[in-house]
């Protein structure tokens, strides 16, 4: 059986947070304007992701439905109602609009008239939308054989017949058509790659890292927005997770891919709140000490709930 804390996962979780991070610190550093590079820096962060939250998900598998959708809940929901709050007053303060919609509170599938926060919650709604179709087919208590049949049709309607969105508002805002999106199909690609972890492992670690290296390269020179694109990304990523998830790394990388969750809800805000006053690197840094103060404490706040209903090992919920 796959063993259930890979410190690895936790170190790709810091590199993904990174990768949104500097890209989003470019944007607002140069007053808003959009290159091919920090995008791409920025698409691939939520890919990686992706794939990574597709393999963690894979893990809990066997778990009664009831507990996966409790740890589900608990994970997404409690740290970014918070930072909503905390948004929201801030914008308050800064003059700005302070509403926001059912569809934002919830993550369920919608198409926005107006988006009114600036955590970058389109990709939670792919999450919440991955978790329910997950705790679906788990409840069927499916074959990891007809897991991965599934997952692999899933992809192959997503780029036979799926969506194509034209901008970044359809990218991220599909709606119905969601679950048949360009970025949705990374998440199926990580899940069997955790269902058969431990035999893809019998390739050489060297081996995954080229087929990412190559994987990732070729990514940067396709369409953006474009299933093939997202699929190129997918597979890189896909295959750094399987080249990287067990191996052991620095204790301090792993303590920022804990706090990588409140890194991204909350590094945007600061970055709105603060870009007016500073360059790229005080930028950067602002938000990236803000952000691990309160990824700090959405893993201490998942921590405690997750464990309120059962006791475990120390570290038993680090890579849900």
């Amino acid at each position: 059986m796959v063993k259930r804390f890979f410190s690895g996962v936790h170190g790709l979780r810091a590199v993904a947070a990174l990768l949104v991070l500097f890209s989003h610190a470019i944007y607002f550093a140069n007053e808003h304007v959009t290159t091919p590079g920090p995008v791409w820096l920025g698409r691939a962060g939520v890919i990686l992701f992706f794939a990574i939250s597709g393999f963690v998900i894979a893990l809990q598998r066997h778990k009664p439905v009831a507990t996966f959708i409790r740890h589900r809940v608990i994970r997404i929901y409690p740290a970014y109602w918070i930072a909503l709050a905390l948004e929201a007053a801030l914008f308050a303060a800064l003059g700005f609009p302070t509403d926001v919609t059912p569809d934002v509170v919830l993550l369920y599938l919608t198409v926005p008239q107006r988006l009114v926060t600036s955590i970058p919650y389109w990709t939670l709604t792919f999450e919440v939308t991955f978790y329910f179709v997950a705790a679906l087919l788990f409840s069927m208590r499916l074959s990891d054989r007809q897991l991965t049949m599934i997952a692999v049709l899933w992809i192959v309607a997503v780029n036979l017949i799926g969506a194509k969105p034209v901008n970044e508002a359809g990218f991220g805002f599909p709606g119905a058509a969601m679950l048949l999106s360009p970025a949705m199909q990374v998440l199926p690609m990580g899940l069997v790659c955790g269902i058969h972890f431990e035999q893809l492992r019998q390739m050489r670690r060297a081996g995954w890292i080229a087929m990412a290296l190559v994987a990732l390269t070729a990514s940067f020179f396709l369409p953006d927005l474009t299933n093939i694109r997202m699929l190129t990304l997918g597979i890189g990523s896909a295959s750094l997770v399987v080249a990287l998830a067990d191996c052991d790394i620095p204790e301090f990388v792993r303590r920022l891919g804990d706090a990588s969750y409140g890194i991204y809800l909350v590094h945007v805000p600061v970055m709105v709140w603060m870009s007016p006053s500073m360059g790229l690197i005080s930028l950067t840094m602002t938000a990236l000490v803000c952000g691990t103060l309160y990824g700090m404490f959405d893993f201490w706040l998942f921590g405690f709930l997750a464990n309120k209903r059962a006791t475990a090992p120390a570290g038993h919920f680090r890579t849900l």
